[in-house]
């Protein structure tokens, strides 16, 4: 599951989230044109109510 949402704060306009597909683990990616994604970071542990609370959290935003 990839989720897209941009947010002001850090050295990029544009954060990625890539739930891997155990749901257990998540990447976290950031970008400047949506076109090249620098890992930020890789194999983290997804802890619980994660996935709720970042819909929750991009609802915000749109």
């Amino acid at each position: 599951m990839k989720e897209f949402f941009v947010l002001e704060f850090g050295s990029f306009s544009l954060y990625r989230i890539d739930i891997h597909a155990d749901k257990i683990s998540f990447d976290l990616w950031g970008s400047d044109d949506a076109l090249r994604w620098e890992p930020l970071l890789r194999g983290q542990s997804v802890p619980p109510g994660f996935v709720r609370h970042l819909y929750k959290y991009c609802e915000i935003f749109t």
